[in-house]
């Protein structure tokens, strides 16, 4: 019997041990939860954008985040600091500069995000060869960048790549005078004072197409035995550089396809093109802008 009371209260005496074993688990799971520091960082490594290359400055606003840390449900101000890697390639001052000159970011209180604040020069972005701004976080003055120094994961939220990515201003719509020089015979055809229309973003459309016209010495497709819906075609510019997609000359179902290329000047506004219109009528084409 006594052999009995006394495995009652071994047993009794585990089992209150044990509960306060795990209470004490919980309790210290808590207590880390509760001390958890503040981790923030650039939540993705790569940041780009897509301005439209007007010439105006546009601002840019690359988000700091607030990745994780205790009563994440009430925080308090961050603030953290940062360099420009020397590898980037656009150049403050011409392509970019901060908001602020003091190379910080606040994350504010009851926030899970601050941002850093670039005025970004658009005349200066180059659409084909994009710049780079690596920006790299040096210091908080709460909790820790990236993962408190966990080996691989500190590098990944520490920096941001920004690549300055621009989308050109379209601009080849107007009046031109037109040299037409068909190549098959090198004859010259003049048109004065044609419109080019712009239809859509970057998207215009002529109103001759080679020698057909309805000026003076062109052949006029809209009237009998063509009846065609436009003399002109369809073409796109990007960057100054212009494409003519294959289309029926004319607008016409069943026509010849007109197709080519061509660029524009910069400076002058003329564009240059050449077009196809079937298999091997090609003529060579400069519009004059007014």
């Amino acid at each position: 019997m006594k052999t009995f009371k006394i495995l009652c209260l071994s047993l009794i005496s585990a089992f209150l041990l044990n509960s306060c074993l795990v209470d004490d688990d919980v309790q210290q799971l808590e207590g880390d939860f509760t001390n958890t520091p503040y981790v923030v960082g650039f939540r993705n490594a790569t940041s780009t954008t897509a301005f439209l290359t007007d010439g105006s400055t546009q601002i840019f606003k690359q988000p700091v985040d607030l990745l994780t840390g205790a009563n994440f449900s009430s925080t308090p101000e961050i603030t953290v600091t940062f360099e420009v890697d020397p590898s980037s390639t656009a150049v403050a001052g011409s392509d970019y500069d901060f908001i602020t000159s003091n190379s910080s970011a606040t994350i504010d209180a009851n926030r899970d995000f601050g941002t850093i604040d670039i005025n970004v020069y658009t005349d200066n972005i180059d659409v084909l060869n994009p710049k780079t701004i690596i920006l790299k976080l040096t210091n908080t003055n709460i909790g820790v960048i990236g993962q408190n120094g966990v080996e691989g994961f500190q590098e990944q939220f520490e920096t941001v790549t920004i690549n300055l990515g621009g989308v050109c201003f379209s601009d080849a719509g107007g009046s031109f005078d037109i040299v037409v020089t068909r190549q098959s015979n090198g004859q010259v055809y003049n048109f004065f004072n044609e419109t080019i229309t712009q239809t859509n973003e970057a998207t215009y459309l002529t109103e001759s197409t080679g020698r057909f016209s309805a000026q003076p010495g062109g052949i006029d497709l809209t009237g009998p035995p063509n009846n065609a819906t436009r003399n002109g075609f369809v073409f796109t510019e990007n960057c100054g550089v212009i494409t003519i997609e294959s289309q029926p000359l004319g607008a016409t179902f069943g026509g010849n396809p007109v197709s080519g290329s061509g660029t524009v000047d910069d400076a002058t506004g003329n564009l240059s093109m050449t077009v196809v219109v079937g298999s091997d009528d090609t003529y060579d084409v400069e519009y004059i802008k007014l």
